[in-house]
């Protein structure tokens, strides 16, 4: 799978930015999220992000998704920021979910687009 992070920037492998330290790291990810919108703010002023977001180990971390989500949607609303992140379903404890609902104001499924009723915004 890769991450759309423009038609001006070249597809980047998601692994690239979630796995770059072995697994999900916060700090990591956000550096090269920093480094392309640099390139980007000097071709465009709006920039629109779609990313599968993927963890290496079976059971992903929820405080760290959570610091990860809420950090990256601060770096986004800052920015003004149009952001897509994609998980697999299947991937997802109820947790999980649960969290990322809470995280996020719109949720999307094959099937369906709500408002999260669990958002903290």
């Amino acid at each position: 799978m890769t991450s759309y992070l423009s038609l001006l920037l070249p597809l980047v492998n998601n692994f690239d930015y979630y796995l770059a330290n072995g697994d999900f790291h916060t700090k990591t990810i956000l550096t090269h999220f920093q480094e392309d919108l640099s390139m980007l703010k000097m071709k465009n002023t709006m920039i629109k992000t779609w990313a599968h977001v993927e963890w290496a180990s079976e059971k992903p971390d929820v405080l760290l998704l959570e610091e990860f989500e809420s950090t990256a949607d601060n770096f986004v609303k800052e920015k003004g920021m149009v952001s897509v992140c994609a998980y697999a379903a299947d991937s997802l404890s109820c947790t999980l979910d649960t969290t990322l609902q809470q995280l996020h104001q719109y949720i999307m499924t094959d099937h369906n687009f709500f408002i999260s009723p669990f958002y903290n915004g």
